[in-house]
């Protein structure tokens, strides 16, 4: 295993430029430690579908692979490709022996899978990048089981510093891996599946974790080890080499899609739409200001619309638990659309969300190692 104990303070962009991507343009090559998806509709200022495909005969429309390791790690090997029957995850640090799992195992606790919709985002998304965010059907069994049968101590242990096949290492809190869990909050998984199938490689077949809610650079793909800590320090690839925050709490955010930023579109009626999210609790509004006017709301498509396009849901934990989790759900995104009679000119747009919880997008943050959540805000042009 790869580990850095000195930090290096690299900024998100000046890390993108690194990486050879650009900021203003419509793709990027690997960026940072998540799974992403630059769907087509956010290039063309179309709507997008509220789950992300997994593949598409044109690649920018279906979830594409970002590696975390990528520009983290020295002398990176590249993706993992491990053998569903060669994978193992050693569970170590404190407890009373090592323990290491198989498959088998994984297996052996399919009764217990959960399946449930999640959305990844990259800590590096922003209103510059689009797409750097997607949601699917999740399916694994609960992390916590398997930190059970191998006896970690958990009135001893801090921190699991969670280690991947390439190198790649990243942390949780033994509260947020363990419990109890916040109201909600759906706990770490150990995924095997993605929508219908298995991960593919690239994705951290055979199995790989899963944190609803928090930043894709917690949810180590091809994991293989964890350690069981006393200590308390941050710990993990992104935070020694990037200093990014150790809380990867998603921020509540949105970002509209159409239309784009510098668009030109046609006068008369339009609908502005786009996404919200926020991994503290699921977004009660969104609000619009056209041209510094007073915020107003804009409509939330509904869980019945969002079911009749995709009926899979269905069978996910959270709508089939909508007492212990409200729609719009903690840790996904949120479709929003408001309609709007464009008048020739210069207008600028500016877009709000406000969580259950009440955390607010600020008016402005330029702090990127949380993670940038500014109000957003484009410029169009009406012919």
């Amino acid at each position: 295993m790869t580990q850095h104990s000195g930090r290096t303070d690299v900024s998100r962009r000046s890390f993108i430029a690194r990486l050879g991507g650009t900021v203003l343009g419509v793709a990027l090559t690997p960026l940072a430690g998540c799974e992403t998806n630059m769907v087509a509709p956010f290039v063309e200022g179309t709507d997008i579908p509220f789950l992300t495909p997994l593949t598409d005969p044109n690649p920018d429309r279906a979830f594409y692979v970002q590696y975390g390791a990528d520009g983290t790690v020295t002398n990176w090997p590249g993706p993992r490709q491990i053998a569903r029957d060669a994978w193992t995850l050693t569970v170590d640090g404190l407890v009373p022996q090592p323990r290491t799992f198989t498959y088998a195992d994984i297996q052996r606790l399919s009764g217990e899978a959960i399946r449930i919709v999640g959305t990844l985002r990259c800590i590096v998304d922003s209103t510059f990048v689009p797409g750097l965010i997607g949601t699917t059907l999740f399916t694994g069994i609960p992390l916590r089981l398997l930190l059970q049968e191998a006896g970690v101590d958990a009135a001893a242990t801090r921190r699991l510093r969670i280690y991947g096949a390439d190198g790649f290492t990243n942390n949780l809190r033994i509260l947020e891996a363990m419990g109890p869990f916040a109201p909600e909050q759906v706990e770490p998984l150990l995924v095997y599946q993605m929508g219908d199938a298995a991960l593919t490689p690239d994705h951290g077949f055979p199995v790989r974790l899963v944190v609803p809610g928090q930043y894709g650079y917690k949810s180590v793909k091809w994991i293989n080890r964890i350690e069981a800590t006393a200590s308390d320090a941050a710990f993990g690839s992104y935070q020694d080499v990037l200093g990014y925050t150790d809380d990867g709490r998603v921020q509540v955010v949105n970002k509209a899609t159409n239309p784009l930023r510098n668009a030109q579109i046609s006068a008369g009626t339009t609908t502005i739409f786009g996404y919200a999210m926020s991994g503290m609790a699921g977004i009660s509004r969104v609000e619009i200001s056209i041209d510094d006017a007073p915020f107003t709301p804009v409509t939330l498509v509904d869980l019945p619309q969002v079911l009749s396009a995709n009926p899979s849901l269905r069978a996910t934990l959270q709508v089939d638990n909508a007492s212990l989790y409200p729609y719009p759900f903690r840790g996904v995104w949120t479709l929003w659309e408001y309609p709007w009679t464009a008048t020739a000119g210069a207008h600028t747009i500016r877009v709000r969300a406000i969580d259950r919880a009440g955390n607010t997008q600020p008016d402005t943050d330029d702090v990127v190692e949380d993670g940038e959540n500014p109000v957003f805000r484009i410029s169009v042009t009406v012919a």
